[in-house]
């Protein structure tokens, strides 16, 4: 049932169009900003107000994904993941906003390169074109993590109630400069929770599917040792994608590279399915 789910999901998020969940988005950051100024100005800057935010909709969510369970063969809880899949999950807009961003680069309008880059970068974007590719680079993976793979992470572990509550999560850390203090002390360390092994996974994914060899070369430290476990997840994703992409350490990211990012993205995913798929025939012979 997890594989249908994840994979309708994937397949009905990509059929969505972008303005339809960039309004769910809107609706989601309006509520937090409503409840952000209604929490400061009555209980002031403290990290209560984070989690009375998450509470509402996660109690809500808990309710339904307990109440429709083992109704109907199963059903009503496939549709209830499979909806909340589809809106959290974004794989087309990251595709899209990658290619659109290497095809401007190498057409030369650098206007639209940096709207692009924008849209994957979450802070200051490099003008220099060598490193603004570097930093584009980077941030795709990140953005994979937080797009895809943590969310469907977290699906398989706990459900809807997961794939929301983490990707919720993830979209308070792009309007992180807006929040206050005492709530981005608390996202922060909750995200790097929340991230740490969806990102070893998905880094290991990267070294199956794509250059093993450059994987272990960029991840290891001089002393030959490999530091996954006490290595923050995004220096390791981008050293992990960087490396599976074929980049050597202090090579010159070439537009080979961006061009290899979404067939890297796409193959990592189908090996997920595969294994959901292998998973789910194992379950059903036992």
């Amino acid at each position: 049932m997890s594989f249908l789910s994840v994979l309708l999901g994937w397949w009905l998020g990509g059929l969505l169009e972008p303005e339809r969940k960039s309004v769910c988005r809107r609706l989601w950051l309006g509520y937090v900003d409503r409840l952000r100024e209604r929490w400061v100005a009555e209980a002031g800057d403290t990290r209560l107000g984070l989690l009375a935010l998450l509470l509402v909709p996660l109690l809500g969510l808990a309710l339904v994904q307990i109440l429709v369970h083992g109704w109907l063969f199963g059903l009503p809880s496939l549709l209830l993941g499979v909806a909340v899949l589809a809106l959290c999950l974004e794989p087309a807009a990251l595709e899209d906003d990658i290619e659109q961003y290497r095809w401007a680069l190498s057409a030369g309008h650098m206007e639209r390169a940096l709207h692009f880059a924008a849209r994957l970068v979450a802070g200051p974007v490099p003008v220099d074109p060598r490193m603004q590719a570097r930093t584009v680079l980077d941030a795709a993976f990140l953005r994979a993590n937080e797009y895809v793979f943590g969310v469907v992470f977290w699906f398989l572990l706990l459900g809807p109630v997961g794939a929301f509550g983490y990707r919720a999560l993830a979209l308070l850390r792009e309007r992180a400069d807006a929040l206050p203090v005492a709530w981005r002390a608390l996202l922060d360390p909750a995200l790097e929770v929340l991230e740490w092994v969806p990102a070893r996974l998905l880094a290991l994914t990267f070294a199956v599917v794509g250059n093993f060899d450059g994987v272990m070369r960029r991840v290891a430290r001089r002393d030959g040792r490999y530091p996954i476990f006490d290595q923050p997840s995004d220096s390791l994703l981008t050293e992990a994608g960087a490396g599976a992409l074929g980049c050597v350490e202090d090579e010159p990211l070439a537009m080979l590279s961006l061009a290899g990012v979404a067939h890297l993205l796409r193959r990592s995913f189908q090996l997920w399915l595969g294994v959901l798929a292998l998973g789910g025939l194992l379950a059903l012979g036992l």
